[in-house]
């Protein structure tokens, strides 16, 4: 995965906030891969709460970021 994709794939795991990333056809190809490769799944837009639910990484989506949280905690220590 490219620096841009475990970016983009964290970011969807761990908050709900809208997505910082430009909107370009790279973001739309990149979240539609993710959705192909079974990362993340495509839920309903939580109008009342005020924020994006749009997409929710799988069980397989979360173990990938499992993966790259590790790395990068052990970077940090």
């Amino acid at each position: 995965m490219s620096p841009y994709e475990v970016k983009l794939l964290v970011h969807i795991d761990s908050c709900t906030d809208p997505i910082p990333f430009k909107r370009t056809q790279l973001l739309q190809d990149t979240i539609l891969d993710f959705y192909k490769r079974g990362l993340i799944t495509v839920s309903v837009i939580n109008l009342v709460a005020g924020h994006n639910d749009r997409w929710k990484t799988t069980k397989l989506g979360r173990a990938v970021c499992a993966k790259f949280y590790a790395v990068a905690v052990a970077i940090v220590e």
